[in-house]
C-alpha cells in the first residue's frame, strides 16, 4: 500500500467516525466473488475506494485491470451499493463527498 493511500484510509475512518457510523476496511460485498472495497459503510451500503494509479504504473491503468474495476463497481451497483472512488488529485474533497453520501443513504 502506498502511504498516500494509508492516510487517505485513516482519514476517512476518522471522518466516518467522527460522523456517528463504523467503517470496515476490506468489505467483501459480493456472495460469490472475492471482491472487496478498500472501505465500507456496511450499514448505509456506502463504499470507499483509492484508486492508486498516480504511482505510475498500476494494475488500474491496463486494460484488463481496468475492466476488472469496471466489473467489480457495475456489479457492486446491482446490489445496492453506493461507490464513491478517490484518487491522488481529489482526496481532498473525500469530506464534502463522503458527507454528502452518507445524508443521501440516510434520506432513502
Amino acid at each position: 500500500m502506498s502511504r498516500v493511500r494509508d492516510k487517505f484510509i485513516r482519514d476517512c475512518t476518522i471522518l466516518i467516525r467522527s460522523l456517528g457510523h463504523k467503517s470496515v476496511s476490506e468489505h467483501r460485498f459480493h456472495p460469490t466473488r472475492r471482491w472487496r472495497f478498500d472501505l465500507a459503510i456496511v450499514e448505509l451500503k456506502i463504499a470507499i475506494e483509492y484508486e492508486g494509479i498516480a504511482g505510475g504504473r498500476s494494475r488500474h491503468t491496463s486494460l484488463t485491470g481496468y475492466t476488472g474495476d469496471a466489473d467489480k463497481y457495475n456489479e457492486a451497483q446491482l446490489h445496492g451499493w453506493m461507490v464513491l472512488r478517490f484518487t491522488a488529485l481529489n482526496t481532498k474533497k473525500m469530506s464534502d463527498i463522503l458527507g454528502r453520501a452518507i445524508t443521501m443513504a440516510h434520506s432513502e
